[in-house]
């Protein structure tokens, strides 16, 4: 979700090559792709909520402060900041 804007054009690509999804505007299918994704791990009895791990909000702080300590960016662009990370984990809880 915190990509979905730089990352628009491979999820509706993957919407429309893996899963057929081709009704609605582009917000609609890129959110049928991304709940398609996350149904599709659940089914393969994968986690998808760090709660269901036992990790709660305590340790997002520690994860990005390391992230920042140690200068990581992730992603094929390296844009993926520290600050970034923060909200895909809050999204993820």
């Amino acid at each position: 979700q915190v990509m979905r804007h730089d990352k628009q054009d491979k999820i509706l690509q993957m919407g429309k090559r893996v899963v057929r999804i081709t009704e609605g505007d582009e917000d609609e299918r890129i959110d049928k792709t991304i709940e398609f994704v996350e149904t599709f791990f659940r089914s393969l009895g994968v986690k998808t909520h760090l709660k269901e791990y036992g990790v709660n909000a305590s340790v997002i702080d520690k994860i990005v402060n390391r992230f920042e300590e140690r200068k990581w960016n992730l992603g094929e662009n390296k844009n993926i900041t520290p600050d970034m990370v923060r909200q895909i984990l809050l999204l993820a809880l």
